[in-house]
């Protein structure tokens, strides 16, 4: 990164200070030295939420904001190179120590590294209960992959995500049987099954009216 900082003397501070200091507080923080001129391709997240000035390609962004940046940039670079080190993963996978922690990242969140392959589903005019996580990864949409995987990994989700996910599923063609018998083979991974009936089953059935 080439960032360069701002001063006093620069012609653009001198014309545009008022634009550029526009979300500053204090009189503190509406000093030049404390802007950094940043292509506004690394800024994208700042300027979406209109937390800089642009001017001609350039982003005025507060040393505060940096970390921001940093953040953007270094998650699209492990991206980046998480995509390349896929290619190798046969080979990585022959290391029990690398394997080892790669399973044990996928166990949080919603991290899915596709360790296990999935089988494509039969010709079928029907989405079955088997086939659930061959569409999820290859055809669910973005917001409801991450629910998916989520429970997958913590078999476990809150109110508002079993229900979006639940009405999703049943869009799906789930039967109400089928959605019982979803949620609760990932729920008695860590509860009993009286605790899913008492606390869970209901609001399921209530999914299907």
């Amino acid at each position: 990164m080439n960032y360069v900082q701002l001063s006093e003397n620069d012609e653009i501070w001198k014309k545009f200070s008022e634009h550029i200091t526009f979300r500053a507080r204090s009189a503190d923080e509406r000093k030049a030295e404390n802007f950094i001129k940043v292509p506004f391709k690394d800024a994208l997240g700042l300027v979406k939420d209109r937390q800089v000035f642009l001017h001609k390609g350039t982003a005025f962004v507060h040393i505060k904001n940096l970390n921001t940046i940093a953040r953007s940039q270094f998650r699209a670079k492990l991206m980046s190179e998480m995509v390349k080190a896929y290619k190798f993963l046969p080979t990585i996978l022959k290391d029990a120590r690398l394997s080892q922690l790669l399973i044990n990242l996928s166990n949080h969140n919603a991290i899915d590294f596709n360790l296990a392959e999935v089988s494509a589903p039969k010709d079928s005019d029907k989405i079955r209960l088997s086939d659930l996580d061959y569409y999820a990864r290859l055809s669910f949409p973005p917001c409801m992959k991450v629910l998916f995987t989520a429970l997958k990994n913590q078999h476990h989700l809150k109110h508002f995500g079993r229900l979006q996910l639940g009405l999703f599923l049943k869009g799906l063609g789930l039967t109400v049987d089928e959605a019982m018998q979803f949620w609760k083979s990932e729920f008695l991974k860590k509860i009993d099954g009286d605790k899913f009936e008492k606390n869970y089953s209901y609001n399921i059935r209530h999914m299907f009216g």
